[in-house]
């Protein structure tokens, strides 16, 4: 029964003269084997996700200051 249900997935009129014969005498598992090989393979499903962005705030720029003269660390007498 499980060779009749395989088969009925890939049998067609136009194929049944070359398909047919190939499933005569065949157990479940060759069977499936056969009918895995007739029919083409199915494309995994693919989606695209797209997610939009929304612009934030602008984070206040960084400004680099210079150091003042009166930095602790510039006056260390391992600076040098």
């Amino acid at each position: 029964m499980t060779s009749v249900v395989e088969l009925a997935k890939v049998l067609t009129p136009e194929n049944r003269d070359e398909v047919l014969p190939r499933f005569f005498h065949l157990s479940k598992s060759g069977a499936k084997a056969v009918s895995a090989a007739l029919r083409p393979a199915e494309a995994a499903p693919h989606r695209a996700v797209v997610t939009a962005v929304r612009p934030t705030a602008a984070a206040p720029a960084l400004a680099l200051a210079a150091p003042a003269a009166g930095d602790p660390i510039l006056e260390s007498p391992f600076v040098g």
